[in-house]
């Protein structure tokens, strides 16, 4: 999809669209484009405190090296 280009969907857009995906005989061009507008939401696995920790220890490298 082109930058800086957006698509909202409502929530009866949604379903239709997951209807379609979830649909095995739904030809495969239709489902790929249902796919690009319906991305999965980003799970975030890291255990947040490690992540911030991790991030000071980056400023502290970048301080010291400067």
């Amino acid at each position: 999809m082109r930058e800086g280009v957006t698509v909202e969907v409502n929530a009866a857009d949604r379903a239709r669209l997951e209807a379609i995906v979830a649909d095995r005989n739904s030809r495969q061009k239709h489902v790929w484009r249902a796919r690009i507008v319906l991305p999965k939401p980003f799970v975030w696995t890291a255990d947040p405190d490690k992540v911030i920790a991790a991030v000071r220890r980056g400023y502290q490298a970048l301080d010291s090296i400067h």
